[in-house]
């Protein structure tokens, strides 16, 4: 039986992923495809991720739409619907409900909207100096209310321009684990990929625990 890979089924017309345990993925991002609760590839819909509390517009070639209008509403870099803010490099603003409003941009708000860019950016390198994180981990603690309070457009723009090593990341917090916890290289598997730990990818895991001994 198939496992860690896509499987294209005729009957259902759709595609799924397999994960290692061999069960489908279900309500989760694979890459930049979502698989819905019935384990079927998304395409040419909106889904509403739980875990990300957001609205996602899958195309018809099953990707996220990312820095493009979709209607009347706005997916920002990272896929997410932008909401109560401007977009589309501050031109245009969306409400609550996500919905362009016809609003002018004041030169102000597109400042503010560039500094708040600037920020981000230097929080990042600050945070990626020292604490090792994830990049997952990092937009969390950007966007994070008990953060840093960036919008999710100003904290993804960070993550892209910031260039951060997330393997050497990885390396380095499971020797942090190795070393002060005494961990078995099972369980620093599963702390550096945990949705509860630190959000590593599988391949940043791998990596790390590779070279752990180096």
């Amino acid at each position: 039986m198939a496992k860690s890979e896509w499987i294209y089924d005729r009957g259902y017309q759709g595609w799924y992923y397999l994960k290692s345990d061999r069960s489908y993925a279900k309500n989760s991002w694979q890459g930049n495809y979502y698989l819905k609760s019935n384990g079927k590839m998304a395409k040419s819909e909106w889904i509403y991720d739980g875990g990300y509390q957001g609205w996602y517009y899958l195309k018809s070639d099953g990707s996220y739409a990312k820095s493009s209008w979709q209607g009347n509403y706005y997916l920002k870099s990272d896929g997410k619907m932008a909401k109560n803010e401007w977009v589309d490099g501050g031109r245009y603003f969306v409400g609550s409900d996500g919905l362009w409003q016809n609003q002018s941009v004041s030169q102000s708000s597109s400042n503010q909207t560039k500094t708040d860019y600037a920020n981000a950016l230097e929080k990042a390198k600050n945070y990626n100096s020292w604490a090792n994180m994830s990049k997952k981990r990092l937009y969390k603690q950007l966007t994070s209310q008990y953060g840093e309070k960036f919008t999710s457009d100003a904290a993804q723009y960070a993550i892209d321009h910031l260039n951060a090593d997330y393997k050497a990341n990885a390396l380095a917090k499971a020797k942090i684990y190795q070393k002060q916890f005494n961990k078995s290289k099972d369980a620093i598997y599963n702390q550096l990929v945990s949705p509860y730990g630190e959000e590593f990818t599988e391949e940043e895991a791998n990596y790390a625990i590779q070279h752990l001994d180096d």
